[in-house]
């Protein structure tokens, strides 16, 4: 028993199918998905041990469109009280087109070649009434397998983004307002207003 003849295998599809298999799926997600701002974490001093940069900051956005798997609800545990208060963490999955992920964000950031974990989403609209910004946690390009021989999508996984004092200095001034939500103080010491001595408190 042979394969048709007449027809390419699953994974020798001429260019032109592909070509046209990839447009199909860059429709899909233009006419079902949303646009939303791309931001690149910009690490200043990246802390190898704990794998991670309070200090980072996000310098610009970019859109481009997402489709949202999720249909129903968030995934994750959503809203629940710990022992630290209540928490809320939520997830979701979507879908962007490698295509226009390079289009838009590889040409103006040439080195982010890839959507990457760290960088943040920014939905654009409200979702339950809030606006959301999601980190991005993992990203996985197999999610659809060699459909006739390439790779359309990236499927990238994202979370609840935790404001740990990054700052927001997009150009957007939606997003660079998150900025007023950090916490901060000063402290401002005088010379004659106390007597400071190593090692006492």
């Amino acid at each position: 028993m042979a394969t048709n003849p007449y027809f390419s295998d699953f994974f020798t599809a001429t260019n032109a199918d592909q070509y046209l298999a990839e447009d199909l799926i860059i429709e899909g997600i233009q006419c079902h998905g949303r646009d939303m701002y791309y931001l690149p974490r910009d690490l200043s001093n990246f802390d190898s041990f704990f794998g991670e940069d309070q200090a980072s900051k996000f310098n610009g956005a970019v859109a481009v469109e997402f489709y949202l798997e999720n249909v129903q609800s968030w995934q994750d545990d959503g809203e629940f009280l710990s022992k630290f208060g209540v928490e809320i963490r939520d997830s979701a999955t979507l879908a962007v087109a490698q295509r226009r992920f390079k289009e838009e964000v590889t040409s103006e950031y040439p080195e982010i070649v890839r959507p990457r974990e760290g960088d943040v989403l920014v939905f654009p609209e409200t979702y339950d009434g809030r606006r959301r910004a999601m980190e991005i946690s993992n990203v996985r390009n197999e999610e659809i397998f060699y459909q006739l021989g390439r790779l359309y999508i990236w499927t990238v996984t994202v979370k609840n983004f935790e404001f740990t004092g990054e700052t927001f200095n997009t150009g957007i001034e939606e997003i660079d307002s998150y900025n007023d939500y950090s916490l901060s103080t000063t402290i401002i010491l005088e010379a004659g207003a106390g007597t400071f001595l190593p090692g006492v408190s």
